[in-house]
């Protein structure tokens, strides 16, 4: 049953103690179970365009974690041979023939299993974000049946309808310290897609800098782009039976 819609919040606080069930999605919940290969979740990643779906356990009866399509790059460049990337590809499609989804998942460790209850307030999806540096916030009822998974962008546009509630609203990103950070990442337009992401994965980063002959900053390259890529890579998965 779908929840009542919640008053109007009137400052941060009640912001934050809004429930997370008022907060839920409207799109279907996709999901694999972690006896299905990785190429039946890297399909349903694909298809649905989402970059994270949760993993079911038939033997534990419940969600055990994510499959990210993080986990899938990481183990798509540690069987990519340097030396002679076609055979790289060939190993990849055979060593992902026979690897399960639960084999897989958490590989990047992008995506921690952390939920939190429907009744809780939202402040406690904020802080498992902060704290535990998660990407995605599984919501479960009260016999800990999934409901739906909160993402951070889903949250993010949440607070930003109420973005003028907060004090910092007239503030500047300079004067936040938004965005700084002691070492920026970047890479030449004329670099490979894998060193852009095996860049992204020594540095625990979800993106970097794109840059053109001259040094100057000229786009950006995030793990968002995997969505646009992943179909790109669906042929190398296509495997004979």
């Amino acid at each position: 049953m779908k929840p009542p819609p919640a008053s109007r919040p009137q400052s941060p606080s009640q912001l934050l103690q809004q429930k997370v069930s008022s907060l839920q999605p409207t799109h279907k919940l996709v999901q694999a179970k972690t006896t299905d290969s990785v190429l039946e979740g890297f399909q349903q990643l694909i298809d649905n365009k989402v970059l994270s779906i949760p993993l079911y356990s038939v033997q534990k009866q419940r969600y055990i974690g994510f499959l990210d399509i993080l986990d899938i790059l990481h183990h798509f460049l540690q069987t990519l041979s340097p030396a002679n990337p076609q055979q790289g590809f060939q190993a990849f499609q055979e060593k992902f023939a026979g690897v399960s989804c639960e084999e897989v998942s958490d590989l990047s460790g992008a995506n921690p299993f952390k939920s939190i209850d429907v009744a809780a307030p939202v402040q406690s999806a904020i802080s498992l974000l902060c704290n535990w540096k998660v990407r995605r916030v599984p919501l479960v009822d009260i016999d800990g049946s999934l409901q739906h998974v909160l993402s951070q962008s889903f949250i993010v546009r949440y607070l930003a309808r109420y973005v003028q509630l907060f004090p910092f609203v007239d503030s500047t990103v300079g004067s936040l310290k938004l965005g700084h950070k002691e070492e920026l990442y970047t890479i030449s337009e004329d670099a490979l897609v894998k060193d852009a992401f095996s860049l992204m994965r020594d540095h625990n980063i979800s993106g970097v800098g794109v840059t053109d002959t001259h040094g100057n900053l000229v786009g950006t390259m995030s793990v968002t782009d995997l969505k646009h890529i992943g179909p790109l890579l669906s042929p190398l998965f296509q495997l004979p039976g």
